[in-house]
């Protein structure tokens, strides 16, 4: 099963990217909110959802581990398939779709193209004991709600000073989350004050 994948962005549209690797295309299938993240990259690193069929393989990309996780839940629901979890990611933020969810408004959901009443009532209704209360994700998920584009930026620019990849990753990493700012000179400013002490 293919996992994550990275690498140039051959071919995108707001619903499917293309990425090459090792001379391989994928074609992945995205909701709106990776699509926003990755409209300017030239290259992407996705966490991929898997699906198999008899006579198909389907590749889902998500540029934020919460939002696969969210999506595996959502295809679990009767009714569910992955282009509907898609529509309801693409059309609500993951603050939103939890929120909705929360305090059991069904009509909100239900505002999402393909949702119908019945389906937006299920979803409420079995999405609310699968994630109970939403709990402090881990280190990397509270980095990627930051701009990973500035992460990789930071990343990159540390290494080419002659750091090493793990120094430079939870260097980056650190500073992200202490500073508030997303003014990239400051970050790497601080980033190397960290590195040096």
């Amino acid at each position: 099963m293919i996992g994550f994948l990275r690498g140039k962005i051959i071919y995108k549209t707001p619903t499917q990217i293309i990425i090459e690797t090792n001379g391989v295309g994928f074609l992945v299938n995205i909701p709106l909110s990776t699509y926003y993240i990755i409209d300017k990259r030239e290259e992407v690193e996705l966490f991929i959802y898997t699906k198999v069929r008899e006579d198909q393989i389907a590749l889902y990309g998500f540029a934020h581990l919460e939002e696969k996780e969210i999506f595996e839940k959502l295809i679990t629901i009767s009714g569910i398939g992955p282009k509907a979890a898609l529509a309801l990611l693409s059309g609500l933020s993951i603050d939103e779709l939890y929120d909705a969810i929360e305090r059991q408004d069904a009509r909100r959901l239900s505002r999402i193209p393909g949702i119908g009443n019945k389906t937006s009532e299920r979803i409420v209704l079995e999405m609310r004991d699968k994630i109970k209360k939403r709990e402090e994700k881990v280190v990397v998920s509270l980095i990627s709600s930051k701009n990973d584009e500035l992460r990789m930026d930071l990343v990159n620019a540390l290494i080419n000073l002659g750091y090493n990849n793990n120094e430079a990753k939870n260097a980056a990493e650190k500073v992200l989350l202490s500073c508030s700012t997303d003014d990239f000179a400051v970050l790497l400013k601080e980033s190397l004050k960290m590195l040096m002490r």
